[in-house]
């Protein structure tokens, strides 16, 4: 609570940076068009959140009384992972409220954070993930004792509870302290000590957190889903399939920050993310030389701690069995792999430096220059792209809006909206030929484009279902997702013409059918 009271301006000025940030989203109530389509109004999380192993999400629903609010949610998460940022800063030594606001936009600004702001109805608890993430981190390396390393074994079973992906965090902060700690230390028992607490702290709270997914589906009798591989993880798995989910870890880490595949570069991302990694490894280089010249064993500790960030970063994917890749909305580690790098690379930097002459240095002030500007550009690049992706789901919403209100405008009128018939509405939406795709739509990370859901089962009926009933504010009486997929086979839809075209509303059997577009 003291560090929280000192570092009370750095929270209000995180707060309102993300407010400022995402306003489009909090004034228009925005969210994506899965499962935020979904569940836009209130939710509360259970059955299906526990069978994959999320059980303190129905816990932190049960706490908001179920409310799917912008506004509020929003907040909750802004503090929430505010809060974590301060832990961050405090184990790397960050003082300075403007340098640590810069560094947290790197998160604020990502495609992660914003794709995990548009899941409205349970962006908080990815918040508490994060928190969760970041005390696991704190406690173990702040309280070197068996009693710290039970505590953060704890924080690392929630978050795992809370949502998976973000035991990337804790390893990353703990990879990157890793290296900052080699140098420090000559004492090579204290680093593998230090290797021996995060091991045994991942072991425990990976049991920590096995014993409590048995516990609470044995007292609400839910059976654990194949959802992400839930049900079939353990140990001998997971080791069966190591080698493959430390490739995968590599290839993704490559991907996501060199290449387009897994986020959209329109606005350079990328290209400032890998100035700034060279410019954080040239100033680390030098700091593993100065090691070397005086410690042998840390310098090259430091080197392999580097070359495992990536893993850190990715460490889900080591339990996820059967990945193929890593979904956007859990690589919250890569996420904030830069932030980190920079922390991890401001302390290493300054416990080697001559602190009376060190801001007097060109070489300082040169470095510091290059990093500054490179991480405002990185931030500004990244702000600019999720503030993209907001105008394309207002966009796009709108569109579909239309499209289905122009739908239901026809049925009315030729009389098919009775009680007895039920409706069937097949295609995406931006296939059709009728959805306007604005720059900023056609510029968007694909969680963004509004009207391009996903086809993977169920999705289409549950996408359309929900446009009517949030978006449309009306109860037309749709068919049951069994009956969709036998419509969905049939030979007379697949040859349907696409709506307005004549034919692309048609009855069969007992079923109204509507045809938006050929992909569904």
């Amino acid at each position: 609570m003291d560090r929280l009271r000192k570092e009370k301006r750095f929270l209000i000025l995180y707060t309102f940076a993300g407010i400022i940030i995402y306003y489009t989203l909090i004034s228009k109530g925005l969210f994506n068009h899965y499962d935020g389509l979904w569940h836009p109004s209130r939710y509360y999380a259970g059955e299906w959140e526990v069978s994959i192993g999320r059980w303190i999400v129905p816990l932190v629903d049960k706490a908001r009384f179920g409310l799917v609010s912008a506004p509020m949610n929003t907040l909750i998460s802004l503090l929430l992972t505010g809060i974590g940022h301060i832990l961050l800063f405090d184990l790397f030594g960050l003082k300075n409220d403007a340098g640590k606001l810069l560094v947290s936009l790197l998160w604020i600004g990502s495609c992660v954070f914003c794709m995990t702001l548009s899941y409205l109805f349970t962006s908080p608890a990815y918040a508490v993930a994060f928190l969760f993430a970041a005390a696991s981190a704190y406690t173990l390396i702040r309280q070197n004792n068996w009693g710290g390393l039970l505590l953060s074994a704890c924080f690392f079973a929630l978050t795992m509870g809370s949502y998976q992906g973000y035991i990337g965090v804790t390893c990353l902060i703990l990879c990157a302290y890793f290296i900052v700690f080699c140098s420090r230390t000559e004492k090579v028992a204290d680093i593998a000590k230090y290797c021996l607490r995060v091991a045994g702290m991942i072991l425990c709270g990976g049991i920590f957190y096995l014993i409590g997914t048995k516990i609470i589906t044995r007292i609400t009798k839910i059976s654990l889903d194949e959802y992400g591989g839930a049900a079939s993880i353990t140990p001998a798995v997971i080791l069966r399939n190591l080698p493959q989910g430390v490739k995968l870890c590599y290839t993704e880490f490559y991907k996501f920050f060199a290449t387009s595949s897994r986020h959209n570069n329109y606005f350079k991302e990328n290209h400032c993310t890998v100035l700034l990694f060279a410019v954080l490894m040239v100033i680390m280089a030098v700091c593993v030389f100065k090691v070397l010249q005086k410690n042998v064993p840390g310098a090259v500790m430091m080197v392999i701690g580097a070359a495992l960030l990536p893993l850190a970063a990715n460490f889900v994917v080591l339990i996820a069995v059967g990945s193929t890749y890593i979904q956007l909305q859990t690589a919250s580690g890569m996420a904030m792999m830069p932030g980190v790098l920079i922390c991890m690379t401001y302390a290493a930097a300054a416990e080697h430096a001559d602190a009376a002459n060190v801001r007097k240095s060109k070489s300082y002030l040169l470095k510091a220059a290059a990093v500054t500007v490179l991480t405002v550009l990185l931030a500004w690049s990244e702000i600019c792209s999720v503030t993209n992706d907001q105008l394309a789901m207002e966009e796009g919403r709108t569109s579909v809006t239309t499209i289905a209100n122009m739908v239901a405008k026809d049925l009315k009128d030729e009389g098919l909206i009775t009680a007895e018939e039920k409706i069937c509405i097949f295609g995406l939406p931006a296939m059709n030929k009728l959805f306007y795709k604005y720059q900023a739509w056609e510029e968007a990370n694909n969680y963004a484009k509004f009207g391009r859901w996903s086809v993977a089962p169920g999705c289409d009926f549950y996408s359309w279902r929900s446009t009517y009933r949030y978006l449309c504010g009306l109860s037309l009486n749709f068919c049951s997702r069994g009956e969709y997929y036998e419509l969905k086979d049939m030979d007379e839809v697949k040859k349907m013409p696409t709506y307005p075209e004549q034919g692309s509303i048609r009855k069969i059997g007992e079923f109204i059918v509507v045809k938006v577009s050929d992909k569904y």
